[in-house]
């Protein structure tokens, strides 16, 4: 396997969490696209942006925040860091089966419009708590 430095594992590290953050807002906007479709006058659909927020918050703070911390700690303990191992084996087990979760939500949802903007609350929650945490990775010093 190709070696690599502690400051490129956590540079991938922080490219996947904000690639990931990236991805489920454009999902997130495309779920409230689909359901302005349904109810184009609904003020239903601020709720979903705002209350996505403040679960995000939170979740950054109770949750994120730590995994960041812990990430970046396990890859500065590495010894002869490999390119593979910017994440442990189960994050990526994990990471599939949340992508494969998420994709079933969405396809459930087409056309009901609060099942649309119950997964639009999920996925903004989630791109708001993956989006903020980020910046542990960029305070980082190696």
């Amino acid at each position: 396997m190709i070696n690599a430095s502690p400051k490129t594992l956590i540079l991938l590290s922080a490219i996947v969490w904000i690639g990931g953050g990236l991805q489920l807002l454009y999902k997130g906007i495309s779920l409230v696209e689909k359901a302005l479709v349904i109810d184009p006058s609904s003020i239903t659909i601020y709720a979903v942006v705002i209350v996505g927020v403040i679960i995000g918050l939170i979740k950054k703070k109770i949750i994120m925040s730590k995994f960041c911390v812990k990430n970046i700690k396990r890859i500065k303990n590495l010894e002869n860091p490999k390119i593979h191992q910017f994440y442990e084996a189960k994050f990526f087990f994990f990471l599939t089966l949340m992508i494969m979760t998420g994709f079933s939500l969405s396809r459930l949802a087409e056309g009901n419009y609060s099942f649309l903007l119950a997964v639009a609350t999920l996925d903004f929650a989630l791109t708001t708590a993956l989006l903020t945490s980020a910046s542990i990775y960029f305070k980082t010093k190696l």
